[in-house]
């Protein structure tokens, strides 16, 4: 994620970037990344398990069925001041 930020990427895509973190240092990370996005606004795409954490950290939230993959809802956040 550094080396895409460095590099200037147009859109960073990430699959379950903050997995192997402890908890508490999701939080610190989480937070960080948010205020980059708010003073960069580079599109960005994530793949999450945990719901609560989608629902926090994106504008928009798309959940899918087990396989074969289907869409089941995309929501928008209402938390338009947390969302990146």
């Amino acid at each position: 994620m550094a080396r895409a930020l460095i590099y200037g990427a147009n859109t960073l895509l990430m699959d379950e970037p903050f997995g192997a973190l402890d908890a508490q240092l999701k939080l610190v990370i989480e937070d960080e990344l948010m205020q980059l996005w708010h003073q960069e606004h580079r599109p960005s795409s994530t793949s999450r398990h945990d719901l609560t954490e989608a629902i926090t950290l994106a504008d928009r939230v798309v959940v899918f069925s087990s396989r074969p993959a289907q869409i089941l809802a995309i929501e928008t956040s209402t938390f338009p001041d947390l969302a990146i």
